[in-house]
């Protein structure tokens, strides 16, 4: 168990997480009741998710429509696949792709000299739109997930909350 929650640790620091379930587990709903509570455990139940039921070549039709809708009633965003055959990667990538795009929020930041950090994170996460320099630092104007904003708001000069709480630009669009 304690494997399993330094595995999970890392979510933290992610943007969307992508679950594995093994479809042709007897234990699956088990399964994803037991990394749902450590993902609560951890502060990450409320990340932007896809689950990917694997292993569903091994169910014959009837079990396989029963196991995903069991998972979907828990999950909105859950993709049959398969690992040996590769069925289900492109329902699977888009998915990936439409919860990426979630809400973002507009950013203008000001982050001193020495804290470059910070703009290859947001390029990371979100997009950096423009830059200036002066001599406090970069200035830049971009945007990110609404649910990755907050690690920005220290650099925040909008005089808008980041975090999404009133006053920010909820449901902008990333560009592209």
């Amino acid at each position: 168990m304690a494997a399993f929650r330094a595995t999970l640790e890392e979510v933290t620091e992610a943007d969307i997480v992508i679950q594995v379930l093994d479809a042709s587990s007897p234990v699956v709903e088990e399964q994803a009741v037991t990394v749902e509570k450590e993902l609560a455990e951890l502060g990450a139940d409320d990340k932007p998710r896809v689950v990917a039921l694997n292993k569903v070549d091994l169910l014959g039709p009837a079990q396989r429509r029963r196991v995903v809708a069991a998972v979907a009633e828990r999950y909105p965003r859950v993709v049959a696949i398969s690992a040996i055959n590769g069925g289900g990667f492109v329902p699977l990538l888009e998915a990936i792709d439409g919860v990426s795009r979630g809400e973002t929020v507009s950013l203008e930041l000001l982050v001193p000299y020495g804290s470059e950090g910070v703009l290859a994170s947001l390029r990371r996460v979100g997009g950096v739109e423009r830059t200036e320099y002066d001599d406090r630092g970069t200035r830049a104007w971009g945007w990110a997930p609404l649910h990755a904003a907050a690690r920005f708001e220290p650099y925040n000069t909008a005089g808008v909350a980041a975090s999404g709480t009133s006053g920010s630009r909820r449901g902008r669009r990333r560009p592209g």
